[in-house]
């Protein structure tokens, strides 16, 4: 609850201090909705298995199965909406054909699993190992897309070369040997 505070009052100073174009508006706006509804569905499903009774629990628990795989779908359709959002961002930057099509390939991959596995544990109702293994697949994919996303970011950042001196003075930072074995 914590960090989806941080993100609403984030995003709503965002939108109050700076004139995003479209896509940044749409891409935050999104996110946003996204990330209320995962928040949203764990909120009840704390409320669910904490709250309520046993016996209501096990007389109930088919009726509740949509939990698992809308949360699993939310989560990772928030991720995806900021990673497309990041990918646009370096391809605007850079141009860099090979980079942008690895960066959408393991995006797709780890969304189509994703997507797989949300749609079977609703369809089936039931967990099988064979999707636990898809799942940890596919969050291992979501975290490899983040990284590559953050160090092509990185890579881009100090490779930059700017004719004002305030800015290249605060990417050299980011070149800094000091910065990177003793962080701050």
């Amino acid at each position: 609850m914590l960090f989806y505070g941080v993100e609403i009052v984030l995003g709503g100073f965002y939108f109050h201090s700076s004139r995003p174009n479209v896509f940044f508006h749409w891409s935050l706006s999104i996110a946003m909705l996204i990330d209320t509804v995962c928040t949203v569905v764990i909120c009840y499903n704390a409320y669910f298995w904490i709250v309520l009774e046993p016996e209501v629990l096990s007389h109930s628990f088919s009726n509740e199965q949509w939990m698992l795989p809308t949360t699993i779908l939310c989560t990772y359709n928030a991720a995806m909406v900021e990673q497309i959002f990041f990918i646009r961002r370096f391809w605007q930057m850079t141009n860099n054909k090979l980079a942008t099509f690895l960066a959408c390939s393991l995006l797709t991959a780890h969304m189509a699993l994703h997507w797989k596995i949300g749609i079977e544990v609703y369809v089936y109702q039931m967990v099988t190992p064979f999707n636990i293994k898809l799942a940890l697949i596919a969050a291992t994919l979501c975290a490899a897309t983040d990284l590559f996303i953050a160090m092509a970011m990185l890579h881009t950042t100090i490779t930059t070369k700017t004719a004002y001196t305030s800015t290249q003075r605060c990417l050299s930072l980011f070149q800094s040997p000091d910065l990177i074995e003793h962080p701050a």
